[in-house]
């Protein structure tokens, strides 16, 4: 909840932040949740970005550990991290977003429980969480904090899934 408060307070100057080097520190940083689930991180060559660095660091914590915690039983996780930089056309299909600004969508996707498409909203909303039948169970801040760095970013953040196949957030 601290942190998730403090990115209001928080003015950090945004600079050059390397996503590869991000996601491979976070990744160290689960590397026994990793070895004990036997997954498989895909990261595809990311992009490099002007953002806030602690930010950064906290939005791909949260992903990449929801993928983890979130895995099937007896299905060894699969995750995907890849990005790419907007098209004219891409930038347009989002009314929220600067359409003279370029963007570098971050994509996260597994092959977890996933989630009913109905609550793709929901479940970026502080203390909302989603009950599963898998036993696995979030305190409902983590992506709340995902979406109010995208925001903070002049972005957005988008979920897609499907129960028993996996999720997707789009960043």
């Amino acid at each position: 909840l601290l942190n998730f408060t403090r990115l209001d307070a928080r003015e950090e100057s945004f600079v050059p932040v390397n996503l590869n080097e991000v996601a491979e520190k976070v990744k160290e940083d689960y590397e026994i949740s990793i070895a004990q689930k036997s997954a498989v991180i895909n990261i595809d060559n990311l992009c490099t970005v002007e953002a806030a660095p602690l930010q950064m660091n906290q939005l791909v914590f949260n992903l990449l550990g929801n993928a983890l915690k979130f895995s099937r039983e007896d299905v060894p996780p699969v995750i995907n991290v890849q990005s790419k930089i907007l098209s004219k056309e891409e930038v347009a299909a989002f009314s929220e977003l600067d359409q003279n600004a370029e963007y570098c969508e971050i994509i996260f996707s597994d092959n977890g429980i996933g989630f009913n498409q109905q609550f793709a909203q929901k479940i970026f909303e502080i203390f909302q969480r989603l009950e599963t039948n898998a036993g696995a169970k979030g305190s409902g801040i983590g992506l709340a904090i995902c979406k109010k760095i995208a925001l903070n970013h002049k972005g957005a953040i988008v979920a897609t899934g499907k129960v028993n196949e996996g999720a997707r957030f789009d960043v």
